[in-house]
């Protein structure tokens, strides 16, 4: 009897060049004109005047909701109600203001979004009220449609992010597109930093996506491109070092507000040191198996790529191992003289960080910023009060239950100078770089 063929999934197999060719190529005329015609006009004049005709008895009636009233359907509906958003020459204002603001951010001037939407022909409009949305944050003068920047930075964001999903839904190649990384990359920025649990909802949906949308791209490895119809691959753009680096930022961030592990895990990451070019999971393995590094590191993107890496890899440890504090769970037997136990392997793991961080202080601390300082810090205090992922629970918990959640934290005498050491390093970066403070100082602060 002959064993069945092995199952292979659909993104792990290879397009042959032909799937690839009549993947990338768009619909005739006629289908689009009739999808069109379809989505305007739903199940056209005839059915929807018979629906109206029908009378129900008032006891069995229900108020119809506020979606049930729209003329569309998924994801069509996204796209459907006003959009109150700048005019043209606002929106050019406030990307000029965004060259000059968040456009210099560390990884962020390096990926370009400044530049792909000034040679985009036709305009690509995500990727505009992406750059529109941050800055705005920025921006001194509220456009004219909003009477603060804040309402205009919501306002956009939410046209962008619905404009986003409902091109990735409709178009497949949009799956396949470096700037709809980009631009969920800068949605995203915007998500983790505004308030509101709307928002945040809707952006960590928006970094599983991107995330499974870099990892179909395949721009987290360094394999060969799949034979595609365009003669270069997307994934091989100049700012793939810088895009990976800062969505591994915004991944921590939201790990760090939601108390989650990270989409992405370092193991899976290879691509370029920023700076030096220099191969990432070369580094990263050496400084944690107490390798010899470089000496021509950056100290900037490199450091800041390095630190990351370590933040990410511990949160996903403690997470792996470290049993919350929130969880009721009973108390296990604990032979000491067993090996091979989850505090055995936390013990070893925790001591390998501790190096890692230490060979990372002798390399960089002469020479780093602040506000890379101010990371690195806080993966220290990390590693040694795990549950500090904790506090934003016991912030928000009844005040039995956080009394009892607090009475199980244990605070060593040495977190707290290094909490302070946090402090200072975030202080120093506000007075150094006039308050244009780096994207994770506010998390690691509050």
């Amino acid at each position: 009897m002959e064993a069945p063929p092995a199952s292979i999934w659909p993104a792990q197999r290879q397009p042959s060049r032909w799937e690839s060719v009549d993947a990338h190529q768009g619909p005739s005329i006629p289908v689009v004109e009739r999808f069109r015609t379809a989505l305007m006009h739903g199940e056209g004049d005839a059915v929807r005047q018979n629906a109206s005709s029908l009378v129900l008895d008032t006891s069995l009636a229900t108020p119809v909701a506020p979606a049930d009233l729209w003329p569309h359907t998924y994801p069509l509906s996204l796209l459907y109600g006003p959009q109150d958003l700048p005019a043209e020459d606002e929106l050019a204002a406030l990307h000029h203001e965004y060259r000059d603001t968040f456009g210099t951010h560390v990884f962020v001037s390096d990926m370009g979004a400044e530049r792909i939407v000034a040679r985009s022909n036709p305009s690509y409009l995500q990727l505009e009220l992406a750059v529109a949305c941050i800055a705005s944050v920025f921006s001194d003068s509220p456009v004219k449609t909003q009477d603060t920047p804040y309402a205009v930075s919501e306002q956009l964001f939410l046209a962008g992010f619905h404009l986003w999903l409902a091109t990735v839904e409709v178009d497949g190649r949009e799956t396949r597109s470096a700037r709809t990384a980009i631009a969920a990359a800068l949605f995203s920025t915007y998500g983790i930093l505004a308030p509101g649990t709307v928002i945040k909802r809707k952006t960590a949906g928006l970094l599983s996506n991107v995330a499974n949308i870099i990892r179909r791209m395949r721009m987290i490895d360094d394999s060969p491109p799949v034979n595609t119809a365009s003669s270069t691959s997307e994934r091989r753009l100049v700012g793939k070092s810088a895009l990976l680096c800062y969505m591994l930022l915004i991944d921590i961030i939201h790990g760090l507000q939601s108390n989650t592990v990270p989409n992405y895990s370092t193991s899976e990451l290879s691509f370029h040191m920023p700076q030096t070019g220099y191969p990432f999971q070369m580094i990263h393995n050496a400084l944690l198996h107490g390798q010899a590094l470089p000496n021509d590191l950056g100290h900037c993107e490199d450091a800041l790529a390095l630190s990351l890496a370590l933040l990410s890899d511990v949160i996903r440890s403690h997470k792996t191992f470290f049993v919350p504090l929130s969880a009721i769970v009973r108390p296990d037997t604990w032979n000491p003289y067993r090996p091979l136990t989850w505090r055995s392997e936390l013990a070893n793991t925790v001591a390998v960080f501790n190096t890692a961080l230490a060979r990372w202080e002798s390399h960089f601390l002469q020479q780093a910023d602040h506000d890379v300082l101010a990371l690195h810090y806080f993966t220290k205090l990390y590693v040694m009060v795990p549950s500090i992922a904790e506090l934003p629970t016991l912030a928000r918990g009844d005040t039995s239950r956080s009394v009892q959640l607090a009475e199980q934290i244990t605070i060593p005498d040495e977190a707290l100078e290094i909490a302070w050491d946090v402090f200072e390093h975030v202080d120093s970066a506000a007075k150094v770089k006039n308050l244009k403070m780096s994207i994770w100082l506010p998390e690691i602060t509050f």
